[in-house]
């Protein structure tokens, strides 16, 4: 999962892409996917603007407490500054922008679909306690996390907070999942986020 090339695009700056994606939201409504959601999987079926190598099948996302077990791909933003998760809606997408799991810094971004008929790998996401465990497996290594919180944030705050849900400036190595909510007349209208903090990884013990 360390693969941070763009098949011969110019790399954007972090700053740039953050824009990007508070900009894609507040003109089209969406920050995650191609039309319709955040992280949503409803009537899409567009691959990747970005077309990025598969992770290896050992690269595993696992919150045991709602059962969500999913393969992690790394993901890349499209050069109008959208981010898609894996077209397949039991994948979750590692934003590789973002810093690797079990990193001691900056933030390890990972999205996936929720879909409003049910099926999509991220619908029990907002389920989730506090203190629940995460873990991310990457590289034969494994990224130990806890929920600190989950919030269901407007699209008009996550453009809002953009820079401190998927900014790079901090120390902590914090986790971040988002997914689409609320599902109203075709449109998803929020997105539930999620921060774990590090605990340990494999390496650290």
């Amino acid at each position: 999962m360390s693969s941070r090339e763009t098949d011969g695009q110019q790399p954007r700056s972090l700053p740039a892409i953050i824009a990007g994606l508070a900009l894609v939201l507040l003109a089209a409504g969406f920050l995650w996917p191609s039309i319709p959601g955040v992280g949503g999987g409803d009537d899409s079926s567009e691959e990747p603007a970005v077309a990025l190598p598969a992770a290896a099948d050992s690269d595993l996302l696992e919150i045991p407490s709602i059962q969500l077990d999913a393969p992690i791909d790394p993901i890349e933003v499209d050069p109008a500054g959208v981010l898609t998760p894996p077209a397949d809606v039991q994948r979750v997408g590692w934003w590789q922008r973002s810093a690797e799991p079990g990193a001691r810094a900056g933030q390890t971004v990972i999205t996936g679909h929720t879909v409003h008929t049910g099926g999509g790998v991220m619908n029990r996401l907002k389920k989730v306690r506090r203190g629940a465990e995460v873990l991310v497996h990457s590289d034969g290594e494994v990224a130990k996390y806890a929920v600190l919180r989950v919030h269901k944030l407007s699209r008009e705050e996550v453009s809002a907070r953009a820079e401190e849900l998927f900014g790079q400036d901090r120390d902590d190595g914090r986790l971040v999942l988002v997914t689409c909510e609320d599902w109203v007349n075709g449109d998803y209208q929020s997105n539930v986020v999620v921060f774990a903090e590090r605990l340990a990884s494999s390496t650290d013990v």
